[in-house]
């Protein structure tokens, strides 16, 4: 690849890290849709409650009776608390999902190049299985922690609260109230700041044991930022690791599989094979001004571009 790319390999990311940004941003919409729509309707609905749940009924988006509007403010806040919830269980869900397509991505490149990532095993005592498998990720890899260890309280506490909110209904644990306690004694909310030069307020909502928690938005804002910090470490970690060559092959073995599996893929509207995995490592790699011409060089020099350049073509038949 020419010169100009390999300087700028070092802004490159796994595609897991591109999806789970995109996950990021959904759920910045779906927080502010959710609150501005509850928020505007929580005085002006119970008029029209009944005449808009037969509409609705009629569409087949309603079930059951009328629902009782005769407390909003109640029914807002139990709708508001709840989207809350389900914003934090999505963001470690999303996490979890980007964690299994970075196995699954060292699985591809080590069983092509030979190259196996057996780092220290480590001591599994967690009873965190998010915990373990991250920190088996990072043990496999021999990755460093130092960029990332400063965040791993806040990603303690909200996994607490993520467990709270599947496992106990909402409602807080022991282990909840002991990470909050560690935040507040690391002074991990002044590391964040002057780690992110995000300098607040950063607002970490303090849980009371067997009481439900009273999340706000900026606690779902701040874990999903803190789960997206640790992706982009773990991500720039391994693109150092596996090299050009390694992210132009999973680059190209992703544009295989998406075709293998819809054979109207918008990378079969591509010429060439090479064309293809050049636009997936701009657009999913954030690799730019990539040619075509640097693909195949790198394909040709790791013996992949007879059998990929194969596979595609006859995937557009």
């Amino acid at each position: 690849m020419n010169n100009s790319v390999e300087n700028r390999f070092n802004q490159a990311g796994l595609s897991p890290v591109f999806f789970l940004t995109r996950r990021h941003e959904d759920l910045n919409i779906f927080l502010k849709v959710a609150i501005m729509g509850a928020e505007s309707r929580k005085l002006h609905i119970s008029s029209k409650v009944a005449p808009l749940w037969k509409l609705l009924r009629k569409k087949g988006v309603a079930w059951g009776t009328v629902p009782d509007w005769s407390d909003p403010s109640r029914n807002v806040n139990v709708f508001v608390d709840s989207s809350l919830q389900l914003g934090m269980a999505k963001a470690f869900s999303s996490f979890d999902k980007f964690l299994d397509d970075c196995s699954a991505e060292l699985d591809r490149y080590s069983e092509y190049f030979g190259d196996e990532f057996n780092g220290a095993a480590g001591d599994q005592d967690s009873q965190n299985d998010e915990v373990n498998k991250l920190s088996r990720l990072y043990q496999r890899l021999s990755m460093s922690t130092t960029e990332v260890s400063y965040f791993f309280p806040f990603f303690i506490f909200y996994q607490e609260l993520r467990n709270c909110i599947v496992h106990r209904a909402g409602v807080a644990s022991n282990g909840s109230e002991r990470a909050y306690t560690e935040i507040i004694d690391s002074g991990a909310i002044s590391k964040w700041a002057d780690k992110t030069n995000q300098h607040g307020p950063i607002q970490v909502t303090q849980p009371t044991a067997d009481e439900d928690l009273k999340i706000g938005i900026p606690d779902v804002i701040l874990s999903s930022g803190t789960l997206l910090i640790i992706a982009r470490d773990i991500s720039s970690q391994l693109c150092a690791r596996i090299g050009v060559d390694g992210l132009t092959y999973l680059a190209a073995r992703s544009v295989l599989r998406d075709i293998a599996k819809d054979q109207h893929s918008v990378w079969t509207k591509n010429k060439t094979f090479e064309g293809a995995v050049a636009i997936f490592l701009c657009k999913y790699n954030r690799l730019e001004r990539v040619r075509s011409s640097d693909v195949r060089d790198i394909l040709e020099r790791i013996e992949f571009y007879r059998t990929g350049n194969r596979d595609f073509l006859n995937a557009k038949l």
